[in-house]
């Protein structure tokens, strides 16, 4: 897998996106979510799909992804967790991945 160096040329960085992004996709039920600033808490990261809440140490992540990025609202966490999935997917289809702009 290829980030270019112009987008994350830390390598700490970088490891934090090797995994599929935590979202609370459940707690996102209207527009104006997309602004709110502060990471909504550990509790509202429950997945109907999954059927159950992510771990402490999930939580911990999402938080140091959120602040390494610096992500300013929930929004630009979004579009950081879809072009890290999209990136992972690449990677996991075998796929060759030249470039990815991050942030």
């Amino acid at each position: 897998m290829n980030i270019t160096e112009e987008t994350c040329a830390d390598i700490e960085k970088r490891k934090l996106l090797l995994k599929k992004g935590i979202y609370p996709y459940e707690y996102m039920d209207s527009f104006e979510r997309f602004d709110e600033i502060e990471l909504p808490a550990k509790e509202e990261f429950f997945s109907k799909l999954a059927g159950k809440w992510i771990t402490d140490k999930e939580y911990t992540h999402v938080k140091k992804v959120k602040a390494e990025f610096g992500c300013k609202n929930l929004g630009n966490y979004l579009d950081l967790c879809v072009k890290t999935d999209a990136v992972l997917q690449c990677w996991k289809s075998s796929q060759p991945i030249t470039t990815l702009h991050l942030v």
